[in-house]
C-alpha cells in the first residue's frame, strides 16, 4: 500500500513540459506565423536573448531527413548563430501542425527567436519562441 501512494506522490509531483503552440496567419491555417513553448527546459541556469534575422539554412536529422534540428540564422551586423531546436520539441507539437513547420523554418524568412543560452559558457542556443517577421 505504501508503495502504490509514494508511486503517485512520485507521478503528480512530476511537470511536464507544456505542448507547442503555434500560430497561425490570419485567414491563413496552413502559414505558421510564431511557434511559442518550444523549449521544455526553464531559464533558470540559462540566459535568455532576443536575435532577429534571416533563416540562411535548415539542418535536418540524420535519420529519415523530416525532422527539424537547428537552424541557421544571419543577424543583421552579418554575424550567424546557430539555433537548436529541443530535444524533445517533435515529441511535444501537435501531429497537424509538424507539416506545417516548414512555413516557418525556411532559408530566407526573417524571424524573431527568444532562445536560452546553455551549455559550458552559455554558447548553445535553443529556442523558445519563433515569430515570422515581414
Amino acid at each position: 500500500m505504501m508503495n502504490i501512494a509514494a508511486a503517485l506522490i512520485l507521478t503528480l509531483s512530476i511537470q511536464t513540459a507544456p505542448t507547442v503552440e503555434a500560430r497561425y496567419a490570419k485567414g491563413n491555417n496552413s502559414q505558421i506565423v510564431a511557434l511559442l513553448h518550444m523549449s521544455s527546459q526553464s531559464d533558470q541556469g540559462c540566459t535568455s536573448k532576443y536575435y532577429s534575422g534571416q533563416i540562411v539554412g535548415v539542418r535536418y536529422d540524420d535519420g529519415d531527413g523530416v525532422e527539424i534540428v537547428s537552424f541557421g540564422l544571419r543577424l543583421a551586423d552579418g554575424q550567424r548563430e546557430r539555433i537548436y531546436l529541443d530535444d524533445d520539441f517533435y515529441r511535444r507539437v501537435q501531429n497537424a501542425d509538424r507539416g506545417r513547420l516548414h512555413t516557418i523554418f525556411r532559408k530566407g524568412q526573417r524571424v524573431r527567436v527568444k532562445v536560452y543560452l546553455c551549455g559550458a559558457g552559455g554558447n548553445v542556443a535553443t529556442a523558445h519562441e519563433v515569430t515570422a517577421l515581414r
